[in-house]
């Protein structure tokens, strides 16, 4: 009965129905005044009301429960948001100083016996973030992961369709697990995917929305799916050893390394450091 009344509202069959139909309407658009005075500290107190409840949740609830689940965790951590979601029998470790947001996701496979999460000092993982782990997976120091990024150091699943069809929660094969490694200070932008067996090398940035199946060398600009180096960051002088690596992972030579950052004047970095011709 009541169905059929709301339906001949919405068809507004006579006069009496649409009123209603437009008094509805009316209803939802109704807007009090905004007078600045008045909603305006309004405003600023519910900002304080939610920062200091959720401050006083994370103090006596969530950064005990997370540390009590955790292998070890340092000094002043910051759990935004919540407490992360975690699955399985997985290994965690935390470095000092690190923020995690409370909706993301740490889960691990069943097919080693204690599979490692390692997370760095001064790491910062996004929101919506999921990590799954199926040997090794590490985070190093001041690394910046932003929101909605998939890192797994294995399939998921079984590539053999049989099993997948016939032999369901059948974890993957060994041979398709390769740990993940992301060094120091990289940039991991967001809606990233960070497949198996990959390495990306120190102060690298991952561009948004990219899909990384391959190492990356340190100092390079990688983006795209599959993601490509498309850009050579400067590397200083006290970590001049990075640079043969980065000739040797891109398969250059040093002379051309140095002829890939030629200046306007004609030197190199290193010589224009150096004030020599």
């Amino acid at each position: 009965m009541l169905r059929k009344f709301m339906l001949k509202i919405r068809r507004r069959e006579t006069p009496f129905y649409d009123f209603l139909y437009r008094f509805a309407k009316g209803l939802q658009t109704f807007r009090i005044p905004a007078f600045r005075p008045i909603y305006g500290p309004l405003y600023y107190l519910r900002g304080f009301c939610l920062h200091l409840w959720g401050t006083f949740w994370r103090a006596v609830y969530y950064d005990p429960l997370f540390r009590v689940r955790c292998h070890k965790v340092g000094e002043r951590l910051m759990l935004i948001g919540g407490i992360p979601l975690i699955e399985g029998n997985l290994k965690i470790t935390v470095g000092d100083d690190c923020q995690i947001y409370g909706k993301t996701t740490f889960t691990c496979t069943r097919v080693y016996d204690e599979p490692e999460l390692i997370i760095g000092d001064r790491t910062h993982f996004g929101f919506q973030g999921v990590i799954s782990v199926g040997q090794r997976v590490e985070l190093g120091n001041d690394v910046r992961i932003a929101q909605r990024c998939f890192i797994a150091d294995n399939d998921g699943h079984p590539q053999d369709y049989w099993k997948r069809r016939k032999m369901q929660h059948q974890p993957v094969a060994r041979e398709d697990i390769k740990p993940i490694k992301i060094e120091d200070d990289c940039w991991i932008s967001s809606n990233t995917l960070i497949l198996k067996g990959v390495t990306i090398g120190q102060a690298s940035i991952i561009g948004g929305n990219s899909v990384v199946t391959r190492s990356i060398p340190p100092f390079c600009v990688a983006a795209g799916a599959p993601a490509k180096v498309i850009k050579e960051l400067p590397i200083p002088d006290e970590l001049a050893h990075l640079r043969e690596r980065r000739d040797r992972e891109m398969g250059r030579t040093p002379k051309e390394e140095e002829n890939a950052f030629i200046t306007r004047d004609g030197m190199t970095p290193s010589q224009g450091r150096r004030g020599t011709t």
